[in-house]
């Protein structure tokens, strides 16, 4: 789990961008408002699915007070709004709670994979030299 703008019973380590990474299951947050973001009824599930893939905690209420961040305006979303709101919802100061997206508090991951079916180096060595031949003629 990772934090921000909050307080814990427990140690924390310090992350990124202002987070607290939290190794252990249970622990007693302190925060003056619902550290999760909390949507209007009428949200795009669009916009519920994108933040819930951001590792934000959602939960759809009616009492914007109760939360630090409250998203009234979520009715219509689309992909050109992922960037804005995430950026808004990191800005905005209010305490969040979220989970993390990669493993071992990593902050992105890179993947390397390799398609049987391709061409390999002599095939592609091959046809360089079966054109430059080509053109010799």
């Amino acid at each position: 789990m990772l934090l921000k703008n909050s307080k814990v019973n427990i140690s924390v380590d310090e992350w990124f961008d202002g987070y607290q990474s939290v190794a252990d299951r249970d622990f007693v947050l302190e925060s003056p408002k619902h550290p999760v973001i909390g949507v209007a009824q009428n949200s795009s599930p669009a916009a519920v699915s994108f933040l819930q893939s951001e590792g934000y905690i959602v939960e759809q209420s009616h009492k914007p007070d109760t939360y630090g961040i409250y998203l009234s305006s979520l009715s219509k979303f689309d992909e050109a709004d992922e960037k804005p709101l995430s950026q808004e919802i990191e800005k905005s100061g209010a305490p969040i709670l979220r989970y993390c997206r990669w493993p071992d508090r990593a902050r992105s991951a890179f993947s390397v994979t390799e398609d049987i079916d391709s061409m390999t180096l002599i095939d592609f060595i091959m046809r360089i030299l079966e054109n430059s031949f080509e053109n010799w003629r």
